[in-house]
């Protein structure tokens, strides 16, 4: 009976826009949700910009490092207690998609990374 309460400010802390009247969160929602977070999408951002952008292979395998980290901690974030009572009241749900995404562009920045840059003019 006194969790109730609990529950409900965790949401409030960790997803501060979710109502629970709109239903459970889906996979999209969080995977935007997680990008639009000013601590995780500008970093990200900047450091997939910073690896796209600069041709020296040292800060490009820099930013994809930064990178895989920014990957493990999105995967590995749900695996405590808070995050589970957030589960439990339908705020959140397991970041499938926003690991997939990672994933990606990880994959992406790793296949720039050892293809190079393009001559767009060949």
């Amino acid at each position: 009976m006194f969790s109730v309460p609990a529950l409900a400010e965790v949401c409030d802390k960790l997803v501060p826009m979710w109502n629970p009247s709109h239903g459970p969160v889906g996979q999209i929602e969080h995977t935007l949700n997680t990008f639009l977070n000013p601590f995780i999408g500008v970093p990200v951002a900047i450091l997939l910009l910073t690896g796209l952008g600069f041709r020296n292979r040292f800060v490009k395998s820099i930013c994809l490092a930064m990178l895989l980290i920014f990957t493990w901690v999105i995967a590995s974030g749900y695996d405590d207690r808070v995050y589970e009572a957030a589960m439990a009241e339908g705020c959140v749900t397991k970041p499938v998609l926003s690991t997939v995404v990672m994933a990606g562009i990880c994959i992406w920045l790793t296949y720039r990374l050892v293809k190079g840059p393009r001559n767009l003019m060949s």
